[in-house]
């Protein structure tokens, strides 16, 4: 009897062993797996919180770009407003110039015909002191017209130039003067910053 029991007892503690075992062997398996799962579910966020912060990459870089192409626009549409600017002052500038010498050569086309009718008067006037008071007064016109840039064109002793002299009377060259010889001037021609204000009248040589 005794033994009996004793038997039943060691198979007792034997299962009770066996089912410790088992046990310990579901939880140790249950912890892997629930390990295994939240290793998973981790990385899975942190797959899912690349391919967000790649995808907010990405947007940066588009918005980026957009940025960048429209300072372009900007930049360029600035070049060529600077480009326009510098285009109309330079052609106010040289219209003002323009406008400003188109005044001058008028003005100093009408002091040329005054100077003329002094020049004329002085030559019908017998008055010796007279003579001599216009003749300073023809100076003066002179230098006030030399002194607004106006220069007198070089005639007697030159080739004649269509282009800053008319010839109004010839005559034959004489022994060592060169045909189209300017011989005399009759009246004196003028010129102003390049400009022709009046052609001098000439007699040249044949």
């Amino acid at each position: 009897m005794d033994d009996l029991k004793n038997e039943y007892e060691k198979d007792g503690a034997a299962a009770v062993e066996d089912d410790g075992e088992v046990f310990e062997e579901t939880t140790a398996k249950n912890a892997a797996e629930t390990e295994a799962r939240a290793k998973t579910q981790e990385e899975e966020r942190l797959e899912l919180e690349l391919k967000a912060l790649y995808l907010e990459l990405e947007v940066k870089r588009v918005e980026l770009d957009a940025a960048k192409r429209t300072a372009e626009n900007y930049q360029g549409h600035l070049r060529r407003m600077a480009a326009d600017f510098d285009n109309f002052r330079r052609r106010t500038a040289e219209n003002n110039k323009k406008l400003r010498d188109d005044g001058i050569i008028e003005a100093v086309k009408s002091l040329i015909n005054v100077y003329d009718t002094v020049k004329i008067a002085v030559g019908m006037t017998e008055d010796g002191a007279a003579k001599n008071g216009m003749n300073m007064v023809l100076r003066q016109f002179k230098d006030g017209l030399f002194g607004l840039g106006v220069s007198e064109i070089e005639a007697e002793g030159c080739t004649f130039d269509p282009n800053f002299h008319d010839a109004v009377m010839s005559e034959p060259a004489q022994e060592g003067v060169e045909p189209g010889t300017v011989l005399q001037v009759l009246n004196e021609g003028f010129v102003i910053n390049g400009r022709v204000l009046r052609h001098a009248t000439v007699k040249v040589a044949q």
